[in-house]
């Protein structure tokens, strides 16, 4: 027994938890016959730009990451990478990633464009 799944569209602006939902949906969808979804995302902690001298001295850390989604019965394929610069700091001992993004898509749609940036924050949980 598989009850309803649905798909929520993706916010314009603000990145939502890139391990649970789709950075760039144009729609919402939802369906009761299986699926496939999978994310993923890397972050490198400062490994790749240490010798980039401007980069160094303003500690922004590299990210990239990816999802995809296949819904059979709604007849819809998604898949979508991003990368970004992130940026580490502390808010009243919390500690807090900010950054920007920049999601890659090809739905095949001209009316909705490909490239999209995308603003986020996550902090980091220390009970998990």
């Amino acid at each position: 027994f598989i009850e309803h799944r649905f798909f929520r569209g993706s916010d314009q602006l603000l990145l939502s938890n890139p391990t649970t939902s789709l950075q760039a949906l144009d729609s919402t969808y939802h369906t009761a016959r299986p699926w496939v979804e999978a994310y993923f995302i890397h972050h490198f902690d400062r490994s790749l730009l240490d010798r980039v001298p401007l980069v160094r001295t303003l500690h922004l850390v590299p990210a990239v990451g990816g999802g995809m989604l296949y819904v059979a019965e709604a007849n819809v394929f998604h898949a979508e990478v991003y990368g970004g610069l992130e940026l580490p700091l502390r808010l009243w001992d919390q500690r807090v990633r900010v950054g920007a993004y920049r999601v890659w898509t090809d739905q095949g749609n001209p009316q909705i464009p490909g490239f999209r940036l995308k603003f986020g924050m996550d902090f980091y949980d220390s009970y998990r």
